[in-house]
């Protein structure tokens, strides 16, 4: 059913990169994995600092990721979303299985 009908889904780049590579998920979005390593740490200084509480309203400072409001539940979104495709994903699952070494 390749061409006729399409899945998408919420996975790693791991587990996509066969029905990437296939053409069943044509492309699929999720936060950079390098992206998320970065902001965390970025949040987590913040918290440490005392620079935010986690209170609805706070801002992280979050260098080349901007700026991250806090929100209701102590929730920080991170930006946009990236979208990985038969050009990038394999890319992505191999950095997976070299840190899982």
């Amino acid at each position: 059913m390749i061409g006729k009908v399409y899945v998408t889904g919420l996975g790693f780049a791991n587990e996509m990169v066969g029905y990437v590579k296939s053409g069943a998920v044509p492309a699929f979005a999720i936060w950079n994995m390098v992206d998320v390593g970065y902001t965390t740490v970025y949040a987590a200084k913040a918290v440490v600092d005392g620079e935010v509480t986690g209170a609805t309203g706070d801002v992280i400072h979050a260098g080349r990721m901007g700026d991250l409001t806090v929100g209701d539940n102590s929730t920080a979104v991170m930006g946009e979303l990236f979208v990985y495709d038969k050009t990038n994903v394999q890319e992505a699952a191999d950095l997976i299985a070299s840190l899982q070494k």
